[in-house]
């Protein structure tokens, strides 16, 4: 599987943007080469030990090496996916509803993941429009609009001030218009505070075409459409 990664307009990953917050807190978005050379030994979270097909009452308390950290949506409901691989792809249970990401211990300023939009049988879909929203500790934001293909996407985020709060939610659900279910969802993530000793390294692009291949073989698991 090609590895795609999030582009800037105008500019090139890596560039650091200013937020309009105290101290001049930067943010910087990087590939999964820029994420390994700056945090080579982040703490990982498969997400492999939660169940999957089941709906997951949130909030989530999970750990990612040695960082912890919340996974909930706004209606407090989640759902997994099994990647096959022992991993997990984590979405939200609810149409429309957000995933978010929060309470992260502190000096959390690196995060990363896999990110994807599935529908109800867990695939990804094309050309599904989600939005990035940050907060850090000083209270300064950030949004990006991420736009989805049937990969997953690579986000990696560097901030020179901790970490308060991530969230994805779904701004256009693309080629299958508004009546598809569709969510925003994480594939495993990774977290820093820049001082992590050996860890887990960002699977190589070989190995995501190994998980394809995988995932083609077990067929789809299909998964109930929530209730109206």
């Amino acid at each position: 599987m090609k590895t795609r990664f999030l582009s800037l307009l105008g500019a090139s990953l890596g560039l650091s943007l200013a937020l309009a917050a105290p101290a001049h807190a930067e943010l910087t978005l990087l590939n999964a080469t820029a994420w390994q050379a700056q945090y080579a030994h982040a703490g990982y979270d498969s997400l492999g030990d939660l169940p999957a097909d089941t709906v997951l009452d949130g909030p989530l308390q999970r750990q990612a090496g040695r960082h912890s950290y919340q996974v909930d949506s706004t209606q407090h409901a989640l759902y997994g996916f099994a990647d096959g691989q022992g991993g997990m792809q984590l979405t939200t249970e609810a149409v429309l509803d957000r995933l978010e990401l929060n309470s992260f211990s502190a000096g959390v300023t690196g995060l990363a993941g896999w990110i994807s939009a599935l529908d109800l049988f867990g695939e990804s879909r094309e050309r599904v429009l989600l939005q990035l929203s940050l907060t850090d500790v000083l209270g300064a934001s950030f949004q990006r609009v991420l736009e989805l293909s049937f990969e997953p996407l690579f986000v990696g985020l560097h901030s020179t001030v901790a970490l308060q709060s991530i969230s994805l939610s779904v701004l256009d659900h693309g080629s299958l218009g508004h009546i598809s279910y569709v969510s925003p969802s994480l594939g495993g993530l990774w977290l820093s505070d820049g001082q992590d000793g050996p860890g887990q390294n960002v699977p190589e692009p070989g190995a995501l075409a190994l998980l394809a291949i995988g995932l083609l073989a077990l067929g789809l698991q299909r998964r109930n459409t929530p209730a109206a």
